[in-house]
C-alpha cells in the first residue's frame, strides 16, 4: 500500500511553486515596463532632437533674413538719395551724367527677401514637434501671418508704381546706338522739369519708400529679433 506525503508537505510545496511563478511573471513584466520606458525615452529623445535641429534651422533662416532686411533697408535709402539728385537737377535745370542711371535704379522697391525654408519643413513635419504652445504660435504668426501678408501688400504696391512710373521712363529715356556702343539718354529735359504728373509720380515713389517701405523692415526686423530670442531661452532649457 503506497503511503500518501503528509498533508502539510504537500500544501507547502505548492505554495512555494506559487510564489515562484509570481515572482517570474513579476519579474517579466517589470522587464517590460524597464524596455517600453527605455524605449520612450529614446523616442522623446530623437523628438527633441528634430526639435532642436529644426529651431536651430529656422534661427538660421531668422539671422539670413536680419541681414537681407539690412541689405534692403540700405539700398532703399540709396534709392531715395537717387530721386533726391533726380530733383535737384530738375529745380536747377541741370543735367546730370548720372540722370538716366539714377532714373532707372530709383524706380521700385523690389519684394520682401524673406527665408523660409525651415518654416516650410516644420509644416511637413508638423507644428505639434515645438513644445512650447508660445513659441509655436509665433512660429506660425511671423511666416504665416506676417511675412505673407506684408509681401503681398509690398507686391500690390511695386505693381502700381511700375504701371505709374514706367510710361516716364519710356518718355524721357531715349536708347540708341552711337558710334557702336548702345546709349541711353534724356529725351526733351525741359518738359520733363515741367511735367506735373511725372514729378507728383516721383514723390510718392519716394514717400512709400522712405515711410513705409522702410518702416516694413523695421517692423520684421523687431518680429524676427524677438523670435530669435524665443528660440535661444527654449534651446538653454536642454542639456
Amino acid at each position: 500500500m503506497i503511503e500518501s506525503l503528509p498533508a502539510g508537505k504537500t500544501g507547502g510545496s505548492s505554495k512555494k511553486y506559487l510564489l515562484y511563478a509570481i515572482g517570474e511573471i513579476a519579474l517579466v513584466v517589470i522587464g517590460i515596463l524597464i524596455a517600453l520606458q527605455i524605449n520612450n525615452w529614446n523616442e522623446e529623445r530623437k523628438t527633441r532632437q528634430k526639435e532642436q535641429k529644426i529651431l536651430l534651422e529656422l534661427k538660421d533662416n531668422l539671422e539670413e533674413s536680419l541681414q537681407s532686411f539690412q541689405y534692403r533697408r540700405d539700398v532703399t535709402h540709396r534709392e531715395i538719395r537717387m530721386i533726391d539728385r533726380i530733383f535737384h537737377c530738375m529745380d536747377n535745370n541741370v543735367i546730370s551724367d548720372s540722370l538716366v542711371y539714377w532714373m532707372k535704379w530709383a524706380l521700385i522697391p523690389v519684394n520682401i527677401p524673406i527665408t523660409s525654408t525651415a518654416f516650410e519643413s516644420l509644416k511637413t513635419i508638423g507644428y505639434d514637434l515645438i513644445q512650447s504652445d508660445t513659441l509655436r504660435e509665433e512660429i506660425i504668426r511671423l511666416f504665416d501671418i506676417i511675412y505673407p501678408l506684408g509681401s503681398r501688400q509690398v507686391a500690390l504696391r511695386v505693381e502700381s508704381d511700375l504701371n505709374a512710373y514706367d510710361p516716364y521712363l519710356r518718355e524721357y529715356i531715349k536708347r540708341g546706338t552711337t558710334s557702336q556702343k548702345y546709349e541711353m539718354t534724356i529725351d526733351n529735359f525741359p518738359k520733363m522739369r515741367q511735367d506735373r504728373l511725372f514729378k507728383n509720380t516721383l514723390w510718392s515713389l519716394r514717400s512709400f519708400k522712405k515711410d513705409r517701405y522702410l518702416s516694413s523692415f523695421d517692423w520684421w526686423t523687431d518680429k524676427c529679433k524677438e523670435l530669435i530670442e524665443l528660440i535661444d531661452s527654449e534651446l538653454e532649457r536642454w542639456p
